[in-house]
């Protein structure tokens, strides 16, 4: 089938439809969207016989110009099903694996792990030491003393977010959290809730919280969150799909904290993150991961060396020279200076380091850093004067606005 065929009259479709070509992941079905230019809904679709599973007969048709502009065969093959916007039903009409409905059948592989209250924790986390009396303070005290959670009528936190710059350990900081409260803990990506088949993801995504749910009380950690969640303000008909994505997550997310799921998210695009995913009753805290400060650096210089062999280097001169270095950096730094001694069979010395330093580069710019902290300040500008959430989410275009111009945000 293709777009040549599929229409006699192309100059009149032109003008006031965009028709845009389709096949699901397995190459199964081939069919198109037909979307009006002025409003851009989709109005209708046009398919195979062997594509559709609905019955010929009750499929919705129409006379009149736009129907008789569709090429059809002398078997009638192809169909013209006008759905004015109602994608979802289209998408359940079109073959799924051995001709079976895959709603409910397919299931999230995430394995949770168990932690007890002696397992690391906040003493893994080198320096943040802010940061962790906050995490402590504001939501692990109603997770740690449920008693006193009931006698205050104190209602569970739905989840979080950890944003900030990249390399600066916010999935690490979640699975620590998780370690501290003493909770099951299961790490998400992208990949993890992917699926080959029509409305698999969205499944994979009902499957995550169910498996949750059974594992509660739990903590969740939805890395890069932006590419699981991302702004559906301007998505085009063709990403139909990823909508239905974001709307099942949304849903999940809903009071989850009530079935005993904490979820953290994590992301270095806050920006780019559906404002819907930011409201009361989901990812209610965003928390601000910063790069390392001084003493930050100290402490994690610290701790990559740990149990390693080395003689006395000064830390201090060494988070010096490290200054807009984040902990991956670091990281990094230590095991080539590491490497370096190995091969020459000797302690990991300073002049090592020192060298390690200067030849490794910052992952993050100065440039991505002035944004990183703009964006915080613009972030606790709007909580701060906005206790009554009228504008939610973060919507500041990277890049295009000077430090001190106005902070855009979207409106509820």
């Amino acid at each position: 089938m293709n777009s040549e065929r599929l229409f006699q009259d192309g100059e009149y479709l032109n003008e006031w439809y965009e028709v845009i070509e389709y096949s699901d992941c397995r190459g199964a079905a081939q069919y198109y969207l037909v979307t009006d230019h002025h409003d851009g809904i989709v109005r209708m679709a046009c398919v195979f016989d062997s594509c559709f599973s609905a019955d010929p007969d009750e499929i919705p048709r129409q006379d009149g110009d736009v129907r008789d502009a569709f090429y059809c065969d002398n078997e009638g093959s192809t169909h013209l099903v006008f759905i004015d916007d109602n994608i979802d039903w289209f998408f359940s009409m079109l073959p799924s694996p051995n001709n079976q409905s895959i709603q409910g059948q397919v299931e999230c592989g995430v394995v949770f792990n168990t932690y007890s209250h002696d397992k690391g924790g906040f003493k893994d986390v080198a320096g943040m030491q802010k940061l962790k009396d906050q995490l402590r303070r504001e939501i692990m005290f109603t997770i740690s003393n449920p008693d006193l959670a009931r006698r205050y009528r104190l209602k569970p936190l739905n989840g979080m977010v950890l944003y900030g710059p990249p390399g600066c350990g916010k999935s690490f900081l979640a699975e620590k959290f998780a370690q501290e409260s003493g909770l099951k803990f299961a790490l998400i990506k992208g990949s993890d809730l992917g699926n080959i088949y029509l409305h698999g993801s969205q499944s994979m995504i009902a499957s995550l919280f169910k498996k949750a749910e059974q594992n509660a009380p739990c903590v969740v950690c939805l890395d890069e969150i932006d590419s699981l969640i991302p702004n559906r303000k301007g998505m085009s008909a063709d990403q139909a799909m990823v909508r239905q994505e974001v709307n099942e997550f949304l849903s999940q997310l809903n009071n989850c904290g009530s079935r005993g799921i904490f979820v953290i998210a994590s992301t270095n695009s806050p920006e780019t993150l559906d404002p819907a995913a930011l409201r009361a009753g989901r990812l209610e805290k965003q928390i601000y991961v910063p790069m390392p400060d001084m003493a930050s650096r100290q402490e994690l210089l610290k701790y990559y060396l740990k149990d390693r062999p080395v003689e006395e280097v000064n830390l201090e001169e060494l988070a010096r020279l490290t200054e807009g270095y984040v902990a991956s950096d670091l990281e990094l730094i230590v095991n080539q200076a590491a490497l370096d001694a190995a091969i020459a069979g000797t302690l990991i010395t300073e002049e090592m380091l020192v060298d390690r330093i200067q030849k490794t580069s910052r992952s993050v710019s100065e440039k991505d850093a002035r944004y990183y902290e703009e964006l915080n300040r613009r972030i606790k500008g709007e909580v701060q004067n906005n206790q009554a959430r009228a504008s939610i989410g973060f919507t500041i275009p990277r890049y295009q606005h000077e430090v001190g111009s106005t902070p855009l945000v979207a409106q509820a």
